[in-house]
Protein backbone atom coordinates (compact mmCIF):
# COMPACT_ATOMS: atom_id res chain seq x y z
CA UNK A 1 0.00 0.00 0.00
CA UNK A 2 0.95 3.52 -1.16
CA UNK A 3 0.68 6.30 1.86
CA UNK A 4 -2.47 7.47 0.78
CA UNK A 5 -3.84 4.02 1.12
CA UNK A 6 -4.30 2.75 -3.34
CA UNK A 7 -2.62 -0.10 -3.97
CA UNK A 8 0.10 0.16 -6.87
CA UNK A 9 -0.09 -1.89 -10.01
CA UNK A 10 2.39 -3.77 -11.38
CA UNK A 11 4.59 -1.45 -14.52
CA UNK A 12 2.04 -2.85 -17.63
CA UNK A 13 -0.55 -2.09 -15.69
CA UNK A 14 0.67 1.86 -14.69
CA UNK A 15 1.66 2.19 -18.45
CA UNK A 16 -2.00 1.24 -20.14
CA UNK A 17 -3.45 3.63 -17.15
CA UNK A 18 -0.82 6.11 -18.61
CA UNK A 19 -2.22 5.75 -21.58
CA UNK A 20 -5.74 5.96 -21.09
CA UNK A 21 -4.91 9.53 -19.01
CA UNK A 22 -3.16 10.71 -22.28
CA UNK A 23 -5.67 9.74 -24.52
CA UNK A 24 -8.59 11.57 -22.61
CA UNK A 25 -6.40 14.88 -22.42
CA UNK A 26 -6.41 14.37 -26.48
CA UNK A 27 -9.68 14.14 -26.34
CA UNK A 28 -10.26 17.00 -23.98
CA UNK A 29 -8.26 19.24 -26.37
CA UNK A 30 -9.70 18.11 -29.40
CA UNK A 31 -13.36 18.70 -27.89
CA UNK A 32 -12.07 22.31 -26.50
CA UNK A 33 -10.76 22.86 -30.27
CA UNK A 34 -14.35 21.98 -31.28
CA UNK A 35 -15.85 24.20 -28.67
CA UNK A 36 -13.53 27.29 -29.74
CA UNK A 37 -14.54 26.66 -33.67
CA UNK A 38 -17.98 26.36 -32.74
CA UNK A 39 -18.05 29.72 -30.69
CA UNK A 40 -16.15 31.58 -33.46
CA UNK A 41 -18.67 30.70 -36.02
CA UNK A 42 -21.52 32.21 -33.77
CA UNK A 43 -19.62 35.36 -33.03
CA UNK A 44 -19.10 35.79 -36.67
CA UNK A 45 -23.42 34.74 -38.02
CA UNK A 46 -23.88 37.24 -35.28
CA UNK A 47 -22.03 39.84 -37.04
CA UNK A 48 -23.13 39.19 -40.05
CA UNK A 49 -26.56 38.87 -39.28
CA UNK A 50 -25.84 42.35 -36.92
CA UNK A 51 -24.69 43.86 -40.09
CA UNK A 52 -27.88 42.74 -42.42
CA UNK A 53 -29.93 44.14 -39.98
CA UNK A 54 -28.37 47.85 -39.59
CA UNK A 55 -28.36 47.85 -43.65
CA UNK A 56 -32.16 47.08 -43.52
CA UNK A 57 -32.62 49.44 -40.77
CA UNK A 58 -30.46 52.37 -42.80
CA UNK A 59 -32.47 51.58 -46.56
CA UNK A 60 -35.62 51.53 -44.24
CA UNK A 61 -34.79 55.02 -42.63
CA UNK A 62 -33.52 56.87 -46.66
CA UNK A 63 -36.99 55.16 -47.94
CA UNK A 64 -39.19 56.96 -45.09
CA UNK A 65 -36.93 60.21 -46.08
CA UNK A 66 -37.53 60.29 -49.60
CA UNK A 67 -41.49 59.52 -48.83
CA UNK A 68 -41.22 62.36 -46.73
CA UNK A 69 -39.77 64.65 -49.40
CA UNK A 70 -42.42 63.38 -51.95
CA UNK A 71 -45.36 64.23 -49.45
CA UNK A 72 -43.81 67.60 -48.84
CA UNK A 73 -43.47 68.38 -52.22
CA UNK A 74 -47.30 67.30 -52.83
CA UNK A 75 -47.74 69.87 -50.09
CA UNK A 76 -45.72 72.45 -51.42
CA UNK A 77 -47.44 72.75 -54.56
CA UNK A 78 -50.92 72.41 -53.01
CA UNK A 79 -50.71 75.10 -50.34
CA UNK A 80 -53.94 77.53 -50.30
CA UNK A 81 -51.37 80.19 -49.65
CA UNK A 82 -49.80 81.67 -53.58
CA UNK A 83 -47.35 82.96 -52.18
CA UNK A 84 -46.18 80.57 -50.15
CA UNK A 85 -47.06 77.32 -52.59
CA UNK A 86 -43.76 75.93 -54.19
CA UNK A 87 -42.84 75.87 -57.92
CA UNK A 88 -42.09 73.79 -60.51
CA UNK A 89 -39.08 75.40 -61.82
CA UNK A 90 -35.58 73.38 -60.68
CA UNK A 91 -35.11 75.52 -57.15
CA UNK A 92 -34.09 73.22 -54.51
CA UNK A 93 -36.13 73.17 -51.41
CA UNK A 94 -34.39 72.18 -48.01
CA UNK A 95 -36.23 70.86 -45.54
CA UNK A 96 -35.37 68.52 -42.42
CA UNK A 97 -37.13 65.18 -41.81
CA UNK A 98 -35.94 63.10 -38.72
CA UNK A 99 -33.05 64.34 -37.98
CA UNK A 100 -32.37 64.19 -42.05
CA UNK A 101 -31.44 66.92 -44.15
CA UNK A 102 -33.93 66.85 -47.23
CA UNK A 103 -33.04 68.70 -50.81
CA UNK A 104 -36.16 69.18 -52.46
CA UNK A 105 -36.34 69.81 -56.53
CA UNK A 106 -39.33 70.07 -58.12
CA UNK A 107 -39.30 69.97 -61.72
CA UNK A 108 -42.23 70.58 -64.90
CA UNK A 109 -41.56 67.57 -67.42
CA UNK A 110 -43.98 68.88 -69.70
CA UNK A 111 -41.76 72.06 -70.54
CA UNK A 112 -38.97 69.93 -71.52
CA UNK A 113 -38.66 69.22 -75.33
CA UNK A 114 -37.05 65.30 -76.74
CA UNK A 115 -35.05 66.17 -79.19
CA UNK A 116 -35.74 62.87 -80.87
CA UNK A 117 -39.54 63.28 -80.96
CA UNK A 118 -39.96 67.20 -81.09
CA UNK A 119 -40.48 69.29 -84.75
CA UNK A 120 -37.34 70.59 -86.47
CA UNK A 121 -38.86 74.70 -86.13
CA UNK A 122 -39.97 74.03 -82.25
CA UNK A 123 -36.00 73.30 -81.75
CA UNK A 124 -34.70 76.32 -83.72
CA UNK A 125 -37.09 78.34 -81.80
CA UNK A 126 -35.54 76.65 -78.44
CA UNK A 127 -32.13 77.85 -79.80
CA UNK A 128 -32.94 81.26 -80.88
CA UNK A 129 -34.31 81.88 -77.21
CA UNK A 130 -30.65 80.79 -76.20
CA UNK A 131 -28.94 83.27 -78.86
CA UNK A 132 -27.50 80.65 -80.77
CA UNK A 133 -26.16 82.14 -84.22
CA UNK A 134 -27.88 81.34 -87.74
CA UNK A 135 -24.52 79.17 -88.41
CA UNK A 136 -24.29 77.38 -85.15
CA UNK A 137 -28.30 76.82 -85.03
CA UNK A 138 -28.24 75.60 -88.85
CA UNK A 139 -25.07 73.16 -87.63
CA UNK A 140 -27.06 71.55 -84.55
CA UNK A 141 -30.59 71.13 -86.48
CA UNK A 142 -28.84 69.49 -89.14
CA UNK A 143 -26.65 67.03 -86.76
CA UNK A 144 -29.80 66.41 -84.89
CA UNK A 145 -31.96 65.48 -88.63
CA UNK A 146 -28.83 63.03 -89.56
CA UNK A 147 -29.08 61.48 -86.19
CA UNK A 148 -32.81 60.86 -86.78
CA UNK A 149 -32.61 59.58 -89.89
CA UNK A 150 -29.23 56.86 -88.99
CA UNK A 151 -31.46 56.17 -85.78
CA UNK A 152 -34.47 55.19 -87.74
CA UNK A 153 -32.34 52.85 -90.95
CA UNK A 154 -30.49 51.35 -88.21
CA UNK A 155 -34.28 50.35 -86.47
CA UNK A 156 -35.08 46.81 -87.79
CA UNK A 157 -38.56 46.82 -89.12
CA UNK A 158 -40.96 43.82 -87.64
Amino acid sequence: MTPLGTMREDSSGSQDVRREHGFALILVIWMLALLALLGAEVAADSRSAAVVSRSRLDRMQLQASADAGVTLAVMGLLDPIVAARWQADGRIYNRQYAGRSLAIIIEDEGGKIDVNTAPIELIAGLLNEFGVDRKQKALITQAILDRRAQFVSATPVP
